[in-house]
C-alpha cells in the first residue's frame, strides 16, 4: 500500500479552479487506486457558480451529468467488439447492407476504422468532412444512400487520420444496418447502454431529450460567457 493522494489530488483540483477567471466551472474527478479508501473515490471542485440550462443553480454531485466527448470512441471500439471479439480482416460492406457502398467505402477493413486509419481527412481541426454528415447516425446513413462517386482518401491503413466520419462508420458496422428503415438511434442507444452498464457506468443517458434540462449543466466559452443552448 502506498500513499492516500486524495488530499494532494484536491488541491491540484482546487487551485485550477481558482486560477480560471470566470469561475463557472466544475470538476468532479475519480481516483481508482488501492491507497484510496474503498480503492474508488469521487473529488469535487468549484460548482459554485454553475447553471443549468434552465438557468438555475445546479448542485455539483456524484449524479450530476456532463456532456462527453472523443471518449465514446472507446465505447464505440467496445460496441464493434461486442459484436464480434475480434477485428480480423471484416469489411464494413458486410456490416452495413441497408445501402450500396462504393467499392472504397465497403472494403474498408474495421480494424482500419478502430485504429484511425481509414484513410479519409482529418475532421477535428477546422471543420467537419463531409459537412454536417457526422451530426447524427440518421444524417450518415442518408449520406451513404447516394454518396460522392469518389471520397477524399488516402491508401487505408497507411497513416493517422482523426476522422470523426470513419468513427461513424464504424458505428453503423456494429449495428449491423441491414435495412434503410432500422432505428439507428434507438438500436445504438441500446447498445451503448449495454456496453456501459458492463463497465459499471449506469448513469447514462442519450440522446439527449428535453426532461434532462434541469440537470444538465450550461456550457460556458473560456472568457466565462454562455454558450447559447442550441451551441
Amino acid at each position: 500500500m502506498g500513499t492516500d493522494p486524495t488530499n494532494a489530488v484536491q488541491t491540484r483540483l482546487n487551485d485550477y479552479v481558482n486560477s480560471q477567471p470566470s469561475r463557472h466551472i466544475g470538476v468532479v474527478a475519480g481516483i481508482i487506486s488501492p491507497d484510496v479508501p474503498n480503492s474508488q473515490t469521487l473529488l469535487f471542485a468549484g460548482g459554485d457558480n454553475l447553471w443549468n440550462t434552465q438557468y438555475k443553480p445546479l448542485k455539483l454531485d456524484g449524479d450530476t451529468p456532463f456532456e462527453i466527448g472523443s471518449i465514446t470512441k472507446v465505447f464505440t471500439s467496445q460496441g464493434w467488439y461486442s459484436r464480434e471479439q475480434s477485428y480480423d480482416d471484416f469489411k464494413l460492406g458486410q456490416f452495413i447492407t441497408a445501402v450500396e457502398l462504393p467499392e472504397t467505402l465497403y472494403d474498408l477493413k474495421i480494424r482500419e476504422l478502430a485504429n484511425y486509419s481509414p484513410g479519409f481527412p482529418t475532421d477535428n481541426r477546422g471543420g467537419w468532412w463531409p459537412p454536417s454528415v457526422t451530426q447524427s447516425l440518421p444524417n450518415l446513413l442518408d449520406f451513404l444512400k447516394d454518396p460522392p462517386t469518389k471520397l477524399p482518401q488516402n491508401t487505408p491503413g497507411t497513416c493517422y487520420s482523426y476522422s470523426n466520419f470513419g468513427w461513424g462508420l464504424l458505428a453503423l458496422a456494429s449495428l449491423g444496418v441491414s435495412t434503410y428503415s432500422d432505428d439507428v438511434v434507438q438500436a445504438w442507444t441500446k447498445l451503448m447502454s449495454e456496453v456501459t452498464s458492463a463497465i459499471g457506468i449506469s448513469a447514462n443517458t442519450a440522446p439527449y431529450n428535453a426532461s434532462m434540462d434541469a440537470s444538465l449543466p450550461v456550457g460556458y466559452r473560456h472568457d466565462g460567457t454562455i454558450l447559447p443552448l442550441d451551441h
